[in-house]
């Protein structure tokens, strides 16, 4: 069901638990009652690998598509972490991701996807829609119970824990989305 790229990954063994200071001073700001954990946790940091070693990833850049091997593995690197989604019901959606952080030199912004861990459905796109610039699109089937509260998602409320790309937008702009884009933040802050 996963790539086989996965056999060949080197976990990272940094501690997760408790959720990074800045990503829950984030969340409280907005209003999250913070003190029964947040609405994303990661669980695992599976590992990175040079771009070339995936070239099968969903949403690859058709840019990059001709480019010889020796110059993908110059371009940016991939990065797989498994996290949870926690809804209004308690109920976690679990969660594996590869995101590409893309180069600038290339223009390229952010990509990847999100897949049900238990199913291996694919339930989110990450797509590089400009110059550092990517798209998180929700699409696929989640159960998940939104919220109904601000996600923070801006450069400026997380100051430690830049994006991997400039900017992520977010298609539909829901929840999801957004916790998505958090879960990549969480993700980098270990590159």
């Amino acid at each position: 069901m996963w790539p086989e790229i996965l056999q060949h990954l080197h976990p990272f063994a940094v501690p997760l638990n408790p959720a990074p200071a800045g990503i829950v001073a984030a969340f409280a700001q907005q209003g999250w009652p913070v003190a029964g954990g947040l609405p994303v946790r990661v669980v695992a940091l599976l590992g990175s690998c040079d771009t070339v070693a995936y070239l099968e990833c969903p949403n690859f850049p058709d840019w990059h598509a001709e480019q010889d091997p020796e110059v993908l593995e110059e371009v940016g690197r991939y990065w797989w972490c498994d996290f949870d989604l926690i809804d209004r019901t308690g109920a976690a959606a679990q969660l594996r991701m590869v995101f590409n952080e893309g180069d600038s030199d290339c223009n390229d912004g952010i990509w990847g996807a999100v897949w049900d861990r238990a199913t291996g459905a694919r339930v989110a796109d990450l797509t590089s829609t400009g110059d550092s610039e990517g798209t998180v699109t929700a699409s696929g089937p989640l159960a998940y119970v939104p919220h109904g509260l601000p996600v923070p998602v801006d450069n400026d409320t997380f100051p430690a824990f830049p994006l991997p790309c400039g900017e992520l937008f977010y298609a539909t702009d829901s929840e999801v989305e957004r916790l998505i884009g958090v879960a990549v933040r969480w993700c980098s802050a270990h590159r």
